[in-house]
């Protein structure tokens, strides 16, 4: 164990299994995930080979075959939770993407919400049990079919992305999934109630999504901040040894407002799961009154943790320096790995637009917060690959709870602006709940010249207060978008120009919002924490998370009369004194989220922080030093330098 990183973890403030558990949600479950990882991890047949070595050919071989192993080692093994069958292939895959995330995540889910009962008995047990493996486009071979693949990406080398050509095919009836939308045999199309029928599972997706910011995030953080507490370089003082890199203000800076976000995302992410389990109970009820919540804010959420995630990434490979750059760190693999998701189930500025306008349930629902979250959206068993019918019905459980049921589906065609309707309707005298509940308050939200006779000095250490400010914050700018709409509107031929002219204040609006929602849920969870020592370090948290957002976006906050300048002033030094409170649990809290190294698969974040000699042993294994020359100088160079 290196002798930095020990000293680190013996001076931590709290105990980190007990945060591990908070996070996992219990005791129990930390067992239970950990049992997973080992049945993974420790199986001879599926160790995990260097793949950065590899020809994108390989690597793809190398992915399904350990798709097939790890199919039928899920079913030996009777893992059956839809959750726990997620981290088994993530360990198995070492969070790589994998030939059949399509298949299990999309295709299945797909058939059970889209599909008739007829079709669902006719295609779900045989993709089921992998006798059809489904994608976005699943043909036959034996038509005039021209398929292939799209050659090298920017990352999931290890998934076969192609494309798909139709000459003279017929495709027949039967094969459309018509549950909602259908063709009669006499060639009539009829429409679905609404189009919003068939997104189910892409707001299952996004929702999922939120998560998956935050363990990348949280992934690259531990790389970042284990090996900045192992480099040293240079000197703070003159003849003193050089100090861990981890002690610079500016390094801290770097980091410490990212490991932040990765405690907030990681909330945030628990909750988007609750909600949607909570829903899919309601919704099999018939209570459909927060789908529109569930819509807008999985879009909304989708773009503002993926891109915060994403940039936050690539901060901390820089942060590791030349050596961030090189793949042993792990570091590029993350990046290239997580930053597809900001296009992909919707690119991020579509998401955002959506948020402020999508098609939503027209005034027939109240919307819940995470204080209100039932116990009722416990996740079902499941047994996979079993040939069951019964299966079908267990999924549906699971995974169809977005659907929205035709007896309430023609109500779902008005209010097509999500903050833009909630404005108006806060505006008009109606009271709203949830998390547009503070748009409730915009007549009497702190106008600019009212913060002028503030005293200079806020108090800045109030959880409450901070909440408050993003929340006015967030009224503010989409009361302004709401207002540049409707001078917009006097100017255009019709509404959709002055939409988008519109689009960037929208934009901001939806990211404001979102932000408030992030905030409001980490304080949330901060009143649930009733171990001392981890309250604090997390109050710490909480707070460089929000006063550094508001630092970063201080204009936002001064234009809205929220602080005035001496105030911003007092946020940018109390942020410097947050960093100094953070460092001596840093390494700590990165322990927490208890990624093993096979899982981080980096050298520069090992436990163990014996970063150098491993660095060394990775490098050797290249195929270029296989031979001491390569064949190229012989072949190129060494002609060319007896012709000079």
């Amino acid at each position: 164990m290196n002798a930095d990183l020990r000293r680190e973890r013996e001076s931590a403030s709290f105990h980190t299994e007990r945060l591990t558990h908070l996070l996992d949600g219990g005791p129990e479950k930390t067992r239970r995930r950990r049992e997973i990882e080992t049945l993974a991890l420790n199986d001879p047949e599926l160790q995990h080979k260097e793949v950065n070595f590899l020809t994108c050919s390989e690597r793809y071989d190398v992915a399904v075959k350990k798709s097939s192993l790890m199919v039928r080692k899920i079913q030996e093994h009777a893992i059956s939770n839809p959750e726990e069958i997620m981290s088994f292939k993530r360990y198995v895959h070492r969070g790589r993407p994998e030939p059949l995330d399509l298949h299990l995540g999309m295709f299945l889910p797909t058939i059970l919400n889209q599909a008739t009962p007829e079709q669902q008995d006719r295609f779900f047990i045989p993709a089921w049990n992998l006798q059809i493996i489904g994608t976005y486009a699943q043909t036959e071979m034996g038509h005039g079919v021209v398929v292939g693949d799209i050659g090298p990406k920017f990352g999931f080398d290890d998934v076969d992305n192609g494309f798909l050509k139709l000459e003279n095919v017929r495709v027949p009836r039967e094969n459309m999934l018509m549950r909602y939308a259908k063709v009669l045999p006499d060639g009539t199309y009829m429409k679905p109630p609404s189009d919003k029928l068939t997104y189910g599972t892409m707001v299952f997706i996004r929702s999922m999504i939120v998560g998956e910011s935050a363990r990348a995030l949280s992934q690259a953080c531990t790389i970042a901040i284990r090996y900045s507490a192992v480099r040293h370089q240079s000197e703070l003082k003159p003849g003193a040894p050089e100090p861990q890199i981890l002690d610079y203000q500016t390094q801290q800076y770097k980091l410490f407002p990212l490991l932040a976000t990765a405690y907030a995302f990681c909330f945030v992410g628990n909750f988007m799961r609750d909600m949607y389990h909570r829903i899919t109970g309601d919704m099999n009820d018939g209570d459909y009154s927060q789908l529109p919540e569930l819509h807008s804010l999985s879009a909304g959420l989708k773009a503002f943790t993926t891109w915060v995630a994403s940039t936050g990434i690539e901060e901390c490979r820089m942060a590791c320096g030349g050596h961030g750059y090189s793949r042993c760190s792990g570091l590029p693999d993350i990046y290239v790995t997580f930053t597809p998701t900001c296009t992909y189930e919707g690119e991020n500025t579509v998401m955002m637009l959506q948020t402020a306008r999508s098609l939503s349930l027209s005034g027939c629902g109240k919307w819940q917060m995470a204080s209100t979250l039932s116990e009722r959206g416990t996740t079902p068993s499941l047994v996979m690959w079993w040939p069951r019918k019964s299966i079908c019905s267990q999924l549906n459980s699971h995974f169809a709870g977005l659907i929205v049921r035709p007896d309430c589906a023609s109500r779902a065609k008005s209010q097509q602006r999500y903050l833009f309707k909630s404005y108006t309707r806060a505006k008009s005298g109606q009271r709203l709940s949830g998390t547009v509940s503070y748009l409730n308050d915009l007549c009497n939200h702190i106008q600019p010249q009212q913060v002028a006779g503030r005293p200079p000095l806020a108090n800045l250490d109030n959880v409450t207060r901070l909440v408050e400010a993003y929340k006015l914050r967030a009224a503010n700018l989409v009361e302004g978008a709401v207002q540049s709409y409707h001078v917009e509107l006097g100017c255009r031929i019709n509404k959709e120009e002055a939409w988008n002219s519109t689009a960037i204040d929208l934009v901001r609006a939806s990211g404001a919002h979102c932000h408030y929602v992030v905030v409001k849920l980490f304080a949330a969870k901060l009143s649930e924490i009733t171990d001392g020592s981890i309250h604090n370090v997390l109050c710490t948290l909480f707070r460089l998370y929000a006063l550094h957002g508001i630092s970063k976006n201080s204009g936002d906050f001064l234009h809205a009369g929220i602080f005035n300048d001496h105030q911003i002033s007092q946020v940018h030094q109390c942020v410097k004194e947050l960093l100094a409170a953070v460092r001596p649990n840093a390494v700590a809290l990165v322990d927490a989220f208890d990624y093993p190294d096979a899982i981080l698969s980096s050298v520069l974040g090992r436990y163990d922080g014996n970063v150098y000699e491993h660095m060394f042993e990775w490098a050797k294994r290249s195929p270029l030093n296989q031979n001491e020359v390569h064949e190229s100088f012989h072949k190129y160079l060494k002609p060319l330098q007896s012709k000079l």
